[in-house]
């Protein structure tokens, strides 16, 4: 950004929050968290900081960026001293998916969880029409779900593992066009994200409607309830051609890359089944409502515990699963396409 010029106009406010890790040598190798309020030019100097927070702690000071808190009054204070008509956030640093996002290597390499993501967002009462999220593996259902309960309209992340955004072009953009909906400006992300990459065959970006999540989730939960109830099999694959239609209703864009072509925009938790194995230790200790509220809104935990059949026998369902989980192309050891799995499910043949 600093090297193209590009920077805050009069209809365009960019405020940035900055932490980094000591050994960083570049722009005066300063080792704390500073903000900064762009402008054309700038480079990201000390000298270039706010030096007043507005909290009666000064400036530029260490802080977690895992911090739900801080987040907040990151946001608060943006709004307080740069107020504008609409409002878009963007977070980027590594991500894990429903894991979470956000390590801060200088405080014990802590993350910021998706309900503390979503308690940040709420507790600013601040609106988003549009929320970035510039990090690995997080354009998920569980992460979708989880944020649509804090009133954003629209939603911008990957499936698959990240590369650098090119904020200077998609700044340029909205410069060009300051009065874009939050939906063009997720189109402007994806299609800048992907057209900067050419070299790479493994990435995705997609533009998600979160009010439409609602619906994904609760077709979602028809399924599970189809499967664990051993309902016949074509209910069971008219349920997840209903949670198809649902996938495409909620992602209004998205772009994959020759790896991923097929991607439907969206991803869902599922780990590698070994039948009558014991529940994989995140699955049975962490994947929970308490942590993320997709595992119990969409019985997704259950019918993923379903896989893991203790009988001699597995039901029909037990072995579609495995059948069909250990035989998909995967994002992560634990992440598949909803789409392509319920595809799977659609042509899976009667016994």
């Amino acid at each position: 950004m600093a090297i193209a010029k590009v920077g805050s106009t009069d209809q365009v406010n960019i405020v940035i929050q900055f932490d980094r890790y000591p050994g960083n040598s570049a722009y005066g190798g300063w080792p704390i968290t500073h903000r900064f309020f762009l402008t054309r030019g700038m480079e990201p100097t000390e000298a270039n900081a706010i030096t007043e927070w507005g909290d009666g702690q000064g400036g530029g000071r260490e802080v977690d960026m895992s911090d739900p808190d801080v987040l907040r009054d990151f946001i608060k204070w943006a709004v307080r001293n740069y107020p504008a008509k609409r409002y878009a956030l963007i977070v980027a640093d590594h991500g894990f998916g429903w894991k979470g996002l956000a390590i801060d290597n200088t405080n014990y390499q802590r993350t910021m969880s998706l309900k503390q993501l979503r308690q940040a967002i709420e507790e600013s009462h601040v609106h988003f029409d549009l929320l970035s999220l510039d990090a690995c593996l997080m354009q998920m259902v569980e992460v979708a779900h989880e944020l649509w309960y804090a009133g954003i309209h629209i939603l911008v992340g990957s499936e698959a593992g990240g590369r650098t955004w090119p904020y200077a072009e998609i700044l340029q953009s909205i410069m060009q066009k300051p009065g874009m909906s939050a939906e063009e400006i997720g189109e402007t992300i994806v299609d800048r994200y992907i057209s900067s990459h050419p070299e790479y065959t493994d990435i995705t970006l997609s533009v998600v409607k979160l009010r439409r999540v609602k619906a994904l989730t609760a077709a979602v939960k028809e399924l599970s309830l189809a499967i664990l109830n051993d309902f016949p099999l074509q209910v069971v694959k008219d349920r997840a051609t209903a949670v198809m239609e649902g996938i495409n209703h909620a992602v209004l864009y998205k772009k994959n890359a020759l790896d991923w072509e097929s991607a439907g925009g969206i991803s869902v938790y599922f780990p590698e089944v070994y039948p009558m194995a014991a529940l994989p230790p995140e699955l049975q200790f962490f994947y929970k409502s308490q942590i993320v509220s997709f595992a119990g809104d969409a019985l997704w935990h259950d019918l993923l515990a379903s896989s893991y059949d203790s009988s001699s026998k597995p039901s029909l369902y037990a072995r579609m699963l495995v059948e069909i989980r250990n035989n998909m192309k995967t994002f992560d050891p634990d992440k598949v396409d909803l789409y392509d799995l319920c595809n799977c499910i659609v042509n899976y043949p009667a016994p």
